[in-house]
């Protein structure tokens, strides 16, 4: 698969499994070159394989409310660990959907179970780690960011892969 960048891969992923999965259409799409200031509710997802790496999505609280309520088709609230679990499921299949973009459609990653972490563990990573794509998303009823962060080798061998 190429793309012209992998912010444009990892935006379209996004915006894919949010449009399909949670009937949230994205208003304004947009790169990030730094975490922006979005707070909320994070979830990491580890994946390895070629590489190791892990994704971050960030997603505020309304945009987590709506996502569960329109994933499950609930009328009203939804249960806070429940909202979690459909956070923690978009996560995995924005993952899931934008790994081929690094290296293929025929490579083979491992994914993890997303796994909640701290905004402020979250801000320390970002500090010491620089994400090779960053998106924010906003959509009509919350704002997501995705990041998606590489260990030593991966940037190498994602470049390898797109010469």
């Amino acid at each position: 698969m190429k793309v012209a960048t992998l912010e444009q891969a990892l935006s379209d992923a996004a915006a894919l499994t949010l449009e399909s999965l949670c009937m949230m259409y994205p208003d304004d799409i947009r790169e990030l070159e730094q975490r922006g200031d979005l707070r909320g509710r994070a979830v990491e997802v580890e994946f390895d394989g070629p590489f190791v790496g892990r994704m971050h999505v960030v997603a505020s609280e309304d945009a987590i409310s709506e996502a569960a309520c329109n994933m499950l088709a609930a009328e009203g609230e939804v249960d806070d660990e429940l909202a979690l679990d459909v956070l923690r499921e978009v996560s995995n299949i924005v993952c899931g959907q934008f790994l081929p973009s690094l290296q293929g459609e025929t490579a083979v990653f491992d994914i993890g179970a997303p796994k909640l972490v701290s905004m402020d563990e979250l801000a320390r990573e970002h500090e010491i780690s620089i994400p090779i794509a960053r998106v924010a998303i906003e959509c009509l009823d919350g704002n997501f960011e995705f990041a998606v962060l590489v260990g030593p080798n991966g940037e190498r061998a994602i470049r390898e892969a797109h010469a």
